[in-house]
């Protein structure tokens, strides 16, 4: 429970907020005769009995109280406070809502009530208490604080954007409010506004030194690669030797064509003692770029990523003249996970350097005319996934088919076919593969997902998708993404009432907001008759992914036209 509701219900509290709840002329200008004395006796009573432990005594006494005097706000709040300290969650709620009854334009009781909802898991209604206690007080931020925490809470970061916009608007100075704000939109993919607001924090206050950390960051992810540069040197200056820093600024410094210096960035973080195998494949791959073949081999991280080391000893071979044949038998004969290792270092390689153009480069390495690296295994599952990343799907699931043919047991060339195949529309491919990859490895959770929300998209074999979705629930049963999956197929077959409990959970269970999961809810709404919640579940999700134009068709349709 917050600071507000401990303070407000310390033993023998009457004052709130600036209100007296226990008036001195009703309770302390005793009648022997009346009620109110026989309830402040009890009251008295009550907080002996709370302070020697006998929370049970102390909790019948206040009870007498409030049957003998209903009106009198602190005996409730005991009352509140003796429910919260036994577990009784609901006992509080109903114990606040009297106080707030009595009192109803003191904020600070429309905060605990909001408090109680809260902890109850009743997320609407506390939003509702919180927004009441704002409207009483609008100048407190106490409101705003547990109004956010709420939204947070429930995922709900477009509601989190807003009411940090709210606070900002009163109090526009403040860097921790920029700060906060920074970072939720950083969540939502609202690259441009975050870097605007974590600009603002270092104007505000240049000493939040993680500021330029998480601003260098997102400048690189929006391109922006020489005021990356500058960002993350000026943290390194504060924060020398910091491995996360430095690597992004390798990887800022080869966007930019700074290859010696990313290496001499990398070199610092390999010498750390915080190095893991993908800084060993980083600094590697720069050193292949650069022609120095001999450190290349000599960096590759052999003990973390044995196939990409062998990969680069190919590239070395190739680069030099040299015949691999003997290399590349060695490297198909090799024990090793090239699903994890390509997912693993790889992705963080290209990811680092720059999809595009670090993809686009080790892709030309690996297409050789060289009979042997065109025979390769391993060389061609490499080379399928980096023409994932490159979206080249047909020439990728022509990879993928080759490699299938070769090994029927190839369960992840069949996964990939499936994944080339959907981006491509080709149903018939994509539900084949599948199949293919369940008769394999039938308790993967994630191709039974794959296959049931295939099924759950175009409305087909729906009941065969619920069970795959149960099967993969059964597996993993909190996972966010499993969840709307089912949700889904539930909303296919008219259950919505079942689809939006799902979608709900899937939603708080979500480490951010998203767009596809909000739009599954305005549908649900939509079909559970409540436009309202419809339309305001499609602005979420068109406020998180702007491309959606078929949420932007829907709200064109159901919203209301503003006046």
């Amino acid at each position: 429970m917050s600071s507000l509701l401990l303070s407000a219900l310390a033993a023998g509290c009457a004052v709130l907020g600036g209100i007296d709840l226990f008036p001195q002329d009703s309770w302390t200008a005793v009648a022997d005769t009346t009620p109110q004395a026989r309830a402040y006796a009890h009251y008295i009573a009550a907080v002996v009995q709370e302070r020697r432990g006998r929370l049970d005594l102390a909790m019948d006494s206040l009870n007498e109280v409030s049957a003998l005097d209903p009106e009198a706000v602190t005996p409730l709040l005991g009352l509140l406070r003796a429910c919260r300290r036994q577990g009784d969650l609901e006992g509080a709620l109903r114990m606040s809502r009297r106080a707030a009854e009595l009192e109803p334009r003191n904020a600070d009781l429309w905060l605990i009530q909001g408090e109680c909802h809260h902890a109850l898991k009743q997320f609407d209604e506390a939003i509702a208490c919180f927004n009441r206690a704002i409207e009483l007080r609008p100048d407190d931020l106490l409101g705003y604080g547990a109004l956010v925490e709420v939204q947070e809470q429930r995922n709900d970061m477009v509601a989190a954007v807003d009411i940090y916009e709210r606070l900002i608007a009163r109090n526009p100075d403040s860097a921790a409010l920029h700060y906060q704000l920074a970072g939720t939109l950083a969540q939502i993919n609202d690259r441009d506004g975050a870097i605007a607001a974590y600009r603002k924090v270092i104007e505000l206050e240049p000493r939040v030194v993680q500021a330029h950390l998480l601003l260098g960051l997102l400048l690189m992810d929006t391109d922006q690669n020489g005021e990356a540069v500058a960002r993350l040197r000026h943290y390194l200056e504060l924060r020398p030797g910091d491995a996360t820093a430095l690597e992004s600024l390798a990887g800022a410094l080869e966007r930019s064509g700074g290859t010696a210096e990313a290496l001499a960035c990398l070199r610092q973080v390999l010498a750390g003692g915080e190095a893991a195998p993908k800084h060993y494949f980083q600094t590697a791959w720069l050193l292949f770029r650069t022609g120095d073949c001999a450190a290349a081999n000599e960096t590759a991280p052999e003990s973390g990523a044995p196939l990409l080391a062998g990969m680069l000893r190919v590239l070395c071979l190739l680069a030099e003249g040299g015949d691999p044949a003997q290399e590349i038998a060695a490297l198909d004969a090799m024990e090793g996970d090239l699903e994890q290792e390509t997912a693993g270092p790889l992705a963080d390689m290209l990811r680092l350097f720059g999809f595009s153009e670090a993809g686009t480069q080790l892709y030309a390495a690996l297409d050789s005319d060289n009979a042997a690296v065109r025979g390769s295994r391993v060389l061609r599952g490499i080379r399928g996934r980096v023409l994932e990343v490159l979206e080249r799907w047909s020439e990728a699931a022509a990879v993928f088919g080759e490699l299938a043919a070769a090994d029927p047991n190839d369960r992840w060339s069949r996964y990939h076919l499936a994944t080339c195949h959907e981006k491509m529309k080709n149903d018939v491919e994509t539900e084949r593969n599948l199949k293919a990859f369940l008769e394999l490895e039938p308790d993967s959770a994630e191709a039974l997902n794959f296959l049931g929300y295939f099924y759950a998209e175009r409305g087909v074999s729906l009941k065969e998708a619920e069970d795959l979705l149960n099967r993969a629930l059964k597996l993993e049963p909190d996972n966010p993404f499993y969840l709307d999956s089912l949700g889904w197929v539930y909303y296919r077959q008219g259950r919505c009432r079942e689809a939006l409990d799902h979608v709900q959970r899937a939603v708080y269970g979500m480490n951010t907001d998203d767009a596809v999961l909000r739009d599954h809810l305005g549908d649900i709404h939509l079909c559970l008759g409540d436009t309202a919640r419809a339309v305001a579940e499609w602005r979420r999700a068109l406020r998180l992914d702007p491309k959606m134009d078929g949420v932007r068709q829907k709200l064109r349709q159901y919203q209301a036209p503003e006046n």
